[in-house]
Order: C-alpha cells, then structure tokens, then sequence
C-alpha cells in the first residue's frame, strides 16, 4: 500500500514541473445562431445554411 501511495506522489509531484504556457486569447463575443430545420433532412435547411452564410443570396418571399 506505501508503494501505490508513493507511486502517486511521485506523480502527482513530477507532473506538474514547468508552467510557463502562453496565455489563451478568447474572442470578444460568441454568436449563437438556431437553426430550425425539418429532421428529413432536404434541401431546405441547406437553403436555410446558405442563407445564414451569405446573407446577400438570400431571396426575398412574397
């Protein structure tokens, strides 16, 4: 049982000896975007991607 326990601290001791990381750049904002689609998977919700993807392709319905 003291080999598991020193096994452990051994680890846990070694593991963790440079921490010199680069901080994480995050981003400002988050967008989050639903998009509704029927689950039978056609072309609508591809459309409806498009869509969302290039705003200026999207037609306008009557």
């Amino acid at each position: 049982m003291k080999y598991i326990y020193a096994v452990c601290f051994l680890l846990l001791v070694c593991s963790c000896h440079k921490e010199n990381d680069t901080p994480v750049v995050l981003p400002a904002r988050t967008l989050l975007v639903y998009l509704g689609g029927d689950n039978n998977l056609d072309a609508e919700t591809y459309d409806k991607l498009v869509q969302t993807s290039n705003p200026q392709l999207s037609s306008s319905a009557s």
